[in-house]
């Protein structure tokens, strides 16, 4: 995601760049990845384009694009994706956070105050910080159904929301 106000085609380049550079790792077989997204997100950027708390709005070629690259990403037995519901929402909504090996901990929070939006980033690479948000994710994780997690459902649901697009 991008901050509020950050150029279109900038921010579209940057997700491509940031993909790129995962798909490396995952041809290296360097780093386990794992993404917890809801399907309401994911459903509310299919239908309209500019879902919450996405900051700009994708035409149906830009969709279809980043979609595929999910899908693709399940390739790589490194890559994991769960989808969850507004239940499993709850816990960790509304959320961005990435963890990066043993070293990097980015993170968005996203508030509102007064009926405005308030988005706050963070990013650290304190070693402790880190690991402690491993582990919290890691217990997160754990607690999503293994239905949730499996590649086989999360391709199929995401192959249909392509499918939605035409």
């Amino acid at each position: 995601n991008s901050p509020p106000g950050t150029d279109l085609s900038q921010h579209i380049e940057n997700r491509r760049q940031r993909a790129n550079a995962l798909q490396k790792h995952l041809d290296a077989g360097k780093y386990c990845c794992r993404y917890i997204y809801p399907k309401s997100c994911i459903e509310e950027f299919v239908n309209s384009g500019k879902p919450e708390p996405y900051y700009f709005e994708a035409n149906r070629e830009e969709k279809i694009e980043q979609l595929q690259r999910m899908a693709d990403l399940l390739k790589y037995p490194t890559y994991e994706m769960a989808l969850i519901d507004e239940e499993g929402m709850k816990e960790i909504s509304p959320t961005f956070c990435e963890v990066q090996g043993n070293h990097i901990f980015f993170g968005e929070v996203w508030s509102e105050r007064n009926q405005e939006r308030i988005s706050t980033w963070y990013f650290t690479q304190e070693r402790v910080i880190v690991r402690a948000f491993q582990e919290h994710l890691s217990k997160f994780w754990n607690k999503i159904s293994d239905d949730c997690k499996n590649r086989f459902y999360v391709s199929e649901w995401i192959k249909q929301q392509i499918h939605k697009l035409g």
